[in-house]
This record gives structure tokens, sequence and C-alpha cells, in this order.
């Protein structure tokens, strides 16, 4: 998709990319987008934070200054937030505003199913905005829901492909970590993934890395707009820590994940279908 809009990979920054003692000799501000509680990497410039804007539940232990714009709010995409704001500021060219459009529109497309009733995320922002998004890019009425369902058909598509990534990178393409424990959510099932050659080596090489014994794994399949989620913990050792986050995970009813035991082929994997496809990690 970034291909199709004439954006290269040298066109992206990355944090590791990013000279921070550099950084440190430069007066600039700090917008958070998709996240407001700091790494501990980036924990030095909190005093350049001026803005957050973000769609999870607000962490209650992170605190912020009232000097901080504090833009949170639940939609279906955090892109819609990032939109808005776009939208208001009336100082952006027209071709510029035409590329962020198409990257935007698509985006919440994708984070929102296409809008499905079944996956549920979808607000009332989400709407008004890509509405809006149409307009500058001139899609005509006509067609519309067509147009929509191959957008996220192809993005869809595009996420879902591992194609070309060895097992480990496919642990790290959406990792997130809670505490010590990484929490890797995949595009393909738990089930599924395991049966990949290397797999398994792949999450003992993870929990290695992340001097950990415990792994959480998040498998999402999107076919069409039908959503089916797995979750599968591994423990090398900590058999006690393991049946306290199985027990809590089984017990939680905010939200309840409707987990149900599935079959393992891989020791230490304790594997669950989940039947509210609307629980994310956000919850």
């Amino acid at each position: 998709y970034l291909k199709q809009n004439d954006i290269t990979l040298n066109n992206l920054i990355f944090r590791d990319t990013i000279d921070l003692n550099l950084l440190k000799t430069l007066s600039f501000e700090i917008t958070l987008v998709d996240h407001h509680v700091l790494a501990d990497l980036w924990k030095p410039f909190s005093s350049k934070i001026t803005e957050i804007l973000d769609h999870r539940p607000k962490d209650p232990s992170w605190k912020w200054d009232d000097k901080v714009q504090d833009k949170m709010q639940m939609v279906g995409s955090c892109a819609t937030l990032v939109a808005n704001e776009i939208l208001q500021n009336q100082n952006i060219q027209n071709n510029d505003l035409q590329i962020l459009a198409k990257l935007l529109h698509g985006t919440i497309l994708l984070d929102t199913v296409n809008f499905s009733k079944s996956a549920d995320r979808t607000r009332e922002l989400d709407i008004k905005v890509v509405e809006q998004l149409e307009n500058i890019l001139k899609i005509p009425k006509t067609g519309l829901l067509e147009y929509r369902s191959k957008i996220f058909n192809d993005l869809s598509a595009a996420r879902t492909d591992i194609t070309s990534l060895t097992p480990i990178q496919i642990l790290f393409k959406d990792m997130k970590k809670l505490g010590h424990i990484p929490i890797s959510g995949m595009p393909i099932l738990i089930e599924k993934y395991i049966d990949i050659p290397g797999s398994k080596e792949a999450i003992f090489e993870m929990c290695n890395l992340h001097s950990t014994d415990i792994l959480i794994l998040m498998g999402m399949q999107i076919e069409g707009i039908n959503v089916t989620r797995d979750l599968g913990i591994y423990n090398k050792n900590s058999f006690t820590k393991i049946n306290e986050i199985v027990s809590f995970l089984k017990n939680n009813k905010q939200p309840d994940l409707f987990l149900q035991d599935k079959q393992s082929n891989m020791k230490g994997l304790m594997l669950f279908s989940q039947g509210n496809i609307k629980a994310t990690r956000k919850h």
C-alpha cells in the first residue's frame, strides 16, 4: 500500500534509526500517537510532550502535566484522531492532503474491519472522518461500499501476508510488552503458526531474548469481515505463574474473553479459542 502511494522504506523513520543523543541537543515538541505511556528509552524526553492522540483506555498509573493536551478518545482507529486533527488544519497543501487522506482512509477501514458490526470497533467519529476523507478524495457515492471493500480486502491481504517473514520476525511484527512478558499479536491463528517450520524454535528464542519463561501469543484470522481469534500462553518453566495468568484470563469478566481449551501440539503451550472477538490487547 505504501508502494502504491510512492512511499519507500527510505521515507520511513524508525525508533532505532534516531540518534537520541543528538535529539537531546535540539528544540522540538512531541505528539504521542497510539500510546500514552512512555517506554524507558523515551522518559528523558517527557518534558517535550505537548499532545497525546490515543484511542486506548487510559492507564491510571501514568500522569501527565496539565500543559499536555489530552486528546484521547475511544474510537475504532487512532488514524481517525490523526485525520481529525489534519482536517482541522487549514495550512496543508492540497497535494499533501490528498496523499494523507488516502493513507488515513485505508488505515481506518482496516482498523475497523470495514465498519464490521461483528467486530464492533466503529464509533461515530470513525464514520464521520472517513466520509470527510472520501469527499477530499472525490470518491463517487455510486459503488462506495464496493470501493471500501476493495481497499479493506487489499490491505487485509497485505497485512496477513507473512510469506517473506521468518518465524521470529512474525513474533516481532506486532509485539508489545506487559512488564517483562512479551505479547505477540499475529495475523494468523496460533494453531497455524506453530505448524510453520521453525516456529517452536522462534518461541524459545523470543523468551531468551526477553529473559523470560513466558510468552503470550494472540492470533487473528480475517476472512472477509469475519474475525476469528485464538490465544496461546507458552511457558518454559514457570508453571505456577502461567496457571495464575490462565486463571485470571478465564475468570476476568471485563471483558470476558470466553476462552475454550484447544488441542496444542507444542509442549509448554496452552492454546485457547477466544469467543469474544471484540477483545484486543487494548482491553
